[in-house]
């Protein structure tokens, strides 16, 4: 499991758990380097904090999709990753008005201020399926 080890002349706190100065710790969560431990093992990898999508989701004719992001509180960017299911349906970021396809040509992943996107929204005139990730990028 990951380990993590304070190397700071402080306690460093993360998740409800307190490192002392000097103190190394197995991990069962994520953490993210700017909290300012040193990891001393990767193994296993511990995946980023999912905070929407994780699956497919469905895309009804006519009806837009709305997902809403929670704001990523240690680096507040979001890696936004939208593949095609079946059909194709655009993404919208925000409140933005520019479509962005998605179909079996066209994906999208980015890494974004979560300001500039802290929801999205999927439209289709025929429906649609599309595979949605959304994580904190660390």
């Amino acid at each position: 499991m990951p380990k993590e080890r304070n190397d700071n002349d402080f306690p460093v706190f993360w998740n409800g758990k307190c490192w002392e100065p000097g103190d190394e710790h197995e991990v069962l969560f994520f953490v993210p380097a700017a909290v300012g431990l040193t990891r001393t093992s990767d193994l296993p990898k511990t995946p980023p904090l999912v905070l929407a999508g994780g699956g497919e989701r469905t895309v009804e004719a006519g009806t837009p999709l709305e997902i809403e992001i929670p704001y990523p509180v240690v680096t507040g960017r979001v890696k936004v990753s939208v593949l095609p299911g079946t059909g194709s349906c655009n993404l919208f970021l925000g409140d933005g008005s520019v479509a962005i396809p998605i179909n079996s040509g066209k994906a999208f992943l980015d890494v974004l201020p979560w300001e500039r996107c802290p929801s999205l929204r999927l439209e289709s005139a025929d429906g649609a399926t599309a595979i949605v990730l959304v994580t904190e990028e660390v």
